[in-house]
């Protein structure tokens, strides 16, 4: 859940809020008059890069919803070959 904050309440409690964030995974948008902005820890953020940048190819994008089904069916492979095959490397 977002969280809103206004630039002085940010300002006031910085620190506490940045622990907020880091710990809870949480994203804390700030409001200001330049425009919003949004907190977020880096590894939240580094994340969100990551899964922008797989998701880009749709060929990936593709390979890894048919994984993340094949997970929810619980499948899984017995072998290297099942593995080779899946991925027609065979």
């Amino acid at each position: 859940m977002n969280t809103a904050i206004t630039y002085q309440q940010l300002q006031e409690n910085l620190d506490a809020t940045c622990n907020e964030v880091c710990r809870n995974h949480a994203s804390i948008i700030v409001k200001r008059q330049g425009g919003n902005v949004v907190l977020v820890a880096q590894e939240d953020y580094l994340s969100l890069l990551e899964t922008n940048y797989l998701l880009k190819s749709p060929a990936n994008a593709e390979r890894l919803l048919a994984s993340l089904n094949n997970r929810n069916n619980d499948s899984c492979f017995n072998s290297v070959d099942d593995i080779k095959a899946q991925l027609n490397l065979i």
